[in-house]
């Protein structure tokens, strides 16, 4: 388990060299993954205990910005450290296994492992906040603002805490009337007996969650994710598989219930709902958006990608793909209440290969509708099945062609040369390469360009990623060159050792694959590095044995 957090985290972080700013420092001390903090490490007066070093246990930073809060070193808990924290503090926390619930407390302070000040993702596996079955592992519930953050933990074994008549909610995290921002962390193996199994928002909330991966939670409604009635959810860069929605009565939302929010930049995939949505489900008559997302092998009763029950959700640039209905509904499923003056927007998306129907309308009075355009729909107008509830608004723009993704098998909805849903799509206001916009969720090599804005210069594009990754045996490296030019392509160890060169000599432009083999060698990271005439470039790939 601790090799699969680790492998989870690397994938997710590493790879998209994500940093906070803060500069590090080299003299923290490092305790082993094994190493155990309990509640209850206080001495018999009741206190923390006090640095052998001396050093004052709240002290600043050496540049005088902030001031730090050092655990274990000083503090024997996290929760003990943040009842010390004064509004701006940093509790930087060292890894290891910290049997604990946390409350921010109504504070404006960072949480962090020690991945904010080195940027290594291996810290996010390592330092670990662990409720040991009883009650949410972390609570903002005290008017927490926009700089309250939590950063770079995994958060494990929560049961959620009781709200009302035992109605258990927020099983990794509980966010009550509260603003904080969540980012970098593994949320994984926690239950709520009601809704949200790894998180739950709720009453005036306003939560971001950046960069997460969110994995193998349970609860009767949204199993990885719930964003409950009066609050605002914003996720991006999130990955969101595993996770479970079960209940003869609701059973709604296996990967996320989102009322009113976005989810930007997510994979959201393998989710399971007894019910309804299987990936997402969306209601309470609001209009979340669902922006450059893949939701892919997710599956429910109906709507195995997802479920609209009432309101207008909008579907950007989104790729909607095989998942399952085991009654109906395989893509989306959407169930209108008769009243909404807005209708379900899709526009500049792809649906396909969905089991059963790609859209399923049903209505609970009058007809409903719901507006396509610009998208890639199997089947065309004959794969939604309207059943004479409801109306397709079938605009412009659209195709039913074989989208031709890289290796959807595997994940990877990059699109072809030959696709015909590249320059397919219109003008919303969202990046894009050439005459127009792509259909799907990856903008012909835009993911790679997100990642790397900061490498690329006017005179030279070079994409470089790898598929599988994290990956077996195996892997391809793909790059792609907007100029002829000379390349060498090398593949390094962690510690910059030269491992195998894979190529070296001239490419034309355009995109190339090249397949390496890793069969004898040891579990970890491994770097492509892309040397062109120009600059060069580096990918991080996970090899797991």
């Amino acid at each position: 388990m601790r090799n699969l957090l680790i492998f989870l985290a690397t994938a997710l972080f590493l790879s998209t060299q994500i940093g906070f700013g803060i500069p590090p420092e080299n003299n923290w001390t490092i305790h082993p993954v094994q190493t155990r903090y309990s509640q209850g490490n206080e001495n018999q007066n009741g206190d923390y205990q006090r640095s052998s070093t001396g050093i004052e246990p709240r002290r600043y930073r050496p540049d005088g910005a902030v001031f730090i809060l050092n655990v274990p070193n000083d503090f024997p808990t996290i929760q003990v450290a943040i009842e010390s924290a004064e509004d701006g503090d940093l509790v930087l926390v060292q890894p290891g296994i910290y049997e604990e619930n946390i409350d921010f407390s109504g504070k404006d302070i960072t949480v962090s492992s020690m991945f904010s000040e080195t940027g290594d993702p291996r810290f996010i596996a390592e330092t670990i906040i662990d409720a040991c079955g009883q009650g949410s592992v972390v609570s903002f519930v005290n008017g927490e603002s926009e700089d309250a953050f939590l950063k770079g933990f995994t958060i494990r074994n929560g049961t959620g805490t009781n709200t009302y008549h035992e109605h258990y909610r927020g099983g990794g995290i509980a966010c009550y009337r509260s603003g904080p921002a969540i980012r970098c962390c593994m949320i994984t193996d926690n239950h709520a007996g009601t809704r949200g199994g790894g998180v739950y928002i709720a009453l005036q909330s306003y939560v971001r969650i950046y960069d997460c991966v969110i994995s193998n939670n349970t609860a009767s409604s949204g199993g990885g994710v719930s964003g409950g009635s009066e609050a605002y959810l914003e996720m991006n860069g999130c990955i969101i598989f595993g996770n479970t929605a079960e209940s003869y009565y609701y059973g709604e939302g296996g990967g996320v219930w989102i009322a009113e929010g976005t989810l930007t930049n997510c994979r959201i995939y393998d989710n399971s709902a007894q019910n309804f949505g299987g990936g997402i489900f969306t209601a309470l008559s609001q209009s979340p958006r669902i922006v450059k997302c893949a939701i892919y092998g997710n599956e429910a009763a109906l709507g195995g990608g997802m479920t609209i029950f009432s309101g207008a959700a909008q579907i950007v640039n989104s790729t909607i793909y095989e998942n399952c209905g085991d009654k109906a509904a395989g893509g989306i499923f959407y169930w209108g209440n008769g009243y909404e003056p807005e209708m379900p927007i899709i526009i500049n998306s792809i649906l396909w290969d969905n089991f059963y129907e790609e859209i399923y309308i049903q209505s609970q009075i009058d007809p409903e509708s719901i507006d396509i355009s610009y998208s890639n729909i199997e089947g065309g107008e004959d794969g939604i099945a309207a059943n004479n509830h409801g109306d397709v608004d079938w605009g412009v723009g659209n195709i039913s062609l074989e989208p031709s993704f890289v290796d959807a098998g595997r994940g990877d909805f990059n699109l072809r040369e030959d696709s015909p849903c590249i320059d397919a799509g219109t003008d919303i206001g969202l990046p894009y390469h050439e005459n127009a916009p792509d259909m799907g969720a990856i903008e012909s090599e835009f993911r790679q360009m997100d990642i790397s804005d900061d490498w690329i210069t006017p005179s030279e594009f070079v994409v470089l990623d790898n598929y599988p990754n994290p990956f077996n045996g195996e892997t391809t490296v793909h790059f792609h060159l907007s100029h002829p030019t000379m390349v060498k392509l090398s593949i390094l160890d962690v510690n910059g050792r030269m491992v195998e060169v894979l190529a070296d000599g001239h490419y034309a432009s355009g995109r190339h694959s090249l397949s390496w083999i890793a069969e004898d060698l040891p579990s970890g990271i491994y770097l492509a590095n892309l040397e062109t005439e120009r600059g060069s470039w580096l990918t991080n790939m996970i090899l797991v044995e």
